[in-house]
């Protein structure tokens, strides 16, 4: 049964903002839930004291040893009061029990009188009007029979148990996690040690753990049921020696584990020795390892580097031959199309000659010359048939004036004949008619058309025809002329052609000398490009070593830098367009530029020093770290061995007389 004490005048002076220290927290209420033989059990303070009356059994030392200062710091190996270590939360939580589970809660509220500067963003308290404010202290302890453990969830909160908090909930016990909704999540503690330092901090202003915890140990001294039968017997110095700090348990285990591992330090140290030197061993015997491997790599680096500067002095020849053949080829394309622009208008030209009334009057004056020759040829030959018909004429016209001068001299004397036989016959009486006619001479002179051929009037005419057949022949000659100049520049226009083609087949041999060139290069930048990228690789796999990579403090990024490839994950692919593309097009200017981009990716022949010094700059911190590893080492086990030797030399303490203490009397249960 509990009873709270009345309120004393120095008590309602405090509380009432006139005595010493208003403000301080004070003991206000407690309670039991579920915990032990307790079912639900609140203890109501007064002035923060309280006074608890019953019979030997009924519960009076343990209601204390499960509250105070059990709440106060949480420390569940000092439960019991008489400090024998026989009470224990698990014998709280499942001795009696029925259940395989259980659920407690133990709570401790603490009041304090605000200032007034705080009054007006405060509650009012529940006790006399007085403006106050509450913090809860409690426990939700968890106990499983199955592990036959009991852990406590520790909790503070200004929140007031059977208030604003209610740790029930339909007669069971509130769950920890409706706890923890109702109270936050950043006021829950799962470890004594969280707990004591919020309430060292938010009960007693404390900051200092170990001040507290010196607190703490005063308090569990001086609750001890015996306390008064020591002062009375003469026992005050030793008790209040026994209440003094004692040596911080951490401080015990260090000291002792170091002592109980000092063969495992020097065994580490011995360890750390030898790893030391084999790291010493292993570093020499790489580095000249790497030394070795980069003087190789980069030889061949720079008889690759020097192979690719003749391919491209060979490259850049080729592309010079190319470019000539190229303007030339531009050239030669350039007259050639000059002359087959030249050979069309020729040709138009020809064909306009050809359909000319020119030409046409030329192909009927070819034909009239042919005419006229024949003309010609058939007036030579009349005309000398005229002479030879002119000079038989003229002698038979000789022949014939002669015949007809002696046919007209003869008519003549037949006709006088004639005359003086008619008048000879008027004479006689014959009938003149009888003698007919007088005879007269038939022909007197030669017709012009018979006797004569008028050459002159056929010269003339042959003449006419001869000079017109000269202007044709003029004419004719100039357009043969013009037919021969035209010949003349179809032969050049072929000549071109022909050197054009020429040209063209010698460009394209230069063509093809320069892909064969550029690929030739191409295929050594590409194995230079993949020699880069396997150093690159190696030096990586160097750079991941456990030993190195797994290390803070080394940075292997530098070193990595240094030897990466732009695009390393595609630098090996060859180029589009193949061997066989144009060198000038669209896919030949990829080629080229996939060519630069892998002769630009590829490591220089400098990179190999530089990797060393990085190297070495690498692996600095590793050995210092070994060498301080090593050194820190060789001091601890000095200190040690000091240290023990002190601990060996120092004497012992002499034993403190004790009182025997009666055999504790067994509880009864209640």
């Amino acid at each position: 049964m509990s009873v709270p004490l009345p309120r004393s005048t120095t008590a309602r002076a405090g509380l009432s903002g006139t005595g010493r220290d208003p403000w301080r927290y004070r003991l206000h209420r407690a309670g039991i839930r579920n915990v032990w033989q307790y079912d639900d059990a609140e203890f109501l303070f007064g002035d923060g004291r309280l006074l608890l009356r019953g019979k030997n059994g009924a519960g009076k030392s343990k209601a204390l040893e499960m509250l105070l200062p059990f709440l106060l710091d949480g420390d569940t190996r000092a439960l019991d009061a008489t400090g024998t270590g026989r009470t224990s939360l698990s014998w709280l939580m499942l001795d009696g029990a029925v259940a395989t589970n259980r659920l407690g809660y133990l709570w401790l509220e603490l009041r304090r009188t605000l200032p007034d500067d705080d009054r007006e963003s405060s509650e009012t308290g529940g006790d006399g009007g007085d403006e106050a404010a509450f913090l809860t202290l409690g426990a939700a302890v968890r106990a499983s029979r199955t592990t036959g453990e009991a852990k406590p969830l520790f909790f503070v909160t200004p929140l007031r148990v059977g208030h604003e908090l209610r740790l029930v909930d339909g007669a069971q016990p509130l769950p920890i996690d409706r706890l923890r909704a109702a109270v936050g999540e950043a006021a829950t503690y799962d470890t004594a040690k969280k707990f004591r330092a919020r309430v060292a901090r938010d009960v007693f202003g404390l900051a200092d753990t170990g001040r507290y915890r010196n607190l703490v140990h005063l308090l569990h001294r001086l609750r001890r049921p015996t306390v008064g039968d020591r002062v009375e017997a003469g026992g005050l110095a030793d008790l209040l020696a026994e209440a003094l700090p004692p040596i911080d348990e951490e401080t015990i285990d260090d000291v002792a584990h170091n002592l109980d591992d000092l063969d495992a330090v020097r065994a580490e140290l011995a360890r750390l020795t030898r790893t030391d030197e084999a790291l010493r061993a292993f570093l020499a015997a790489y580095r000249g390892y790497l030394h070795g491997v980069l003087r190789r790599r980069a030889g061949a680096i720079a008889d690759d580097l020097e192979l690719l500067r003749q391919r491209r002095r060979a490259a850049g020849d080729a592309e010079r031959t190319v470019t000539a053949s190229q303007l030339a080829s531009e050239q030669t394309a350039d007259a050639l199309g000059t002359l087959r622009e030249a050979e069309r208008l020729a040709d138009a030209d020809l064909r306009a000659l050809r359909d000319s009334t020119a030409y046409q009057s030329l192909r009927e004056l070819r034909d009239r010359r042919g005419i006229v020759t024949a003309l010609d040829a058939a007036a030579a030959a009349d005309e000398k048939n005229a002479v030879t018909a002119a000079a038989l004429a003229r002698s038979a016209g000789a022949r014939v004036h002669d015949d007809t001068d002696r046919i007209t001299a003869g008519a003549r004397r037949l006709a006088r004949a004639h005359t003086g036989l008619v008048r000879r016959s008027q004479g006689t009486g014959v009938d003149a008619a009888l003698l007919g006619p007088t005879p007269r001479a038939p022909l007197t002179r030669l017709t012009p058309d018979v006797s004569t051929v008028d050459v002159a009037v056929v010269r003339a005419e042959a003449e006419h025809l001869g000079r017109r057949l000269r202007d044709v022949r003029t004419t004719v000659a100039g357009r043969l002329r013009a037919a021969a100049a035209l010949r003349d520049d179809l032969r050049l226009a072929a000549a071109a052609r022909t050197r054009a083609e020429a040209a063209e087949a010698t460009a394209g041999e230069a063509e093809t000398r320069a892909g064969t060139a550029a690929d030739a290069r191409r295929g050594r930048e590409e194995e230079l490009l993949v020699a880069s990228v396997d150093y690159a690789d190696a030096t990586a796999a160097w750079c991941a070593d456990p030993r190195i990579a797994g290390r803070p403090d080394v940075n292997p990024n530098p070193l990595l830098a240094a030897v990466a490839v732009p695009g390393a994950g595609g630098g090996g692919d060859a180029p589009d367009g193949g061997p066989g593309a144009d060198a000038h097009g669209p896919a030949g200017a990829d080629r080229w530029a996939a060519d630069s981009s892998a002769r630009d990716r590829a490591l220089s022949r400098e990179l190999p020093a530089e990797v060393e010094g990085l190297a070495d700059e690498l692996l600095a911190p590793l050995v210092r770290e070994v060498d301080a590893e090593r050194d820190e080492a060789v001091a601890l086990v000095g200190e040690r061995d000091r240290g023990l030797t002190a601990t060996r030399r120092r004497p012992a303490p002499p034993p403190r007389p004790t009182r025997p203490r009666p055999a504790p009397l067994p509880l009864p249960r209640p």
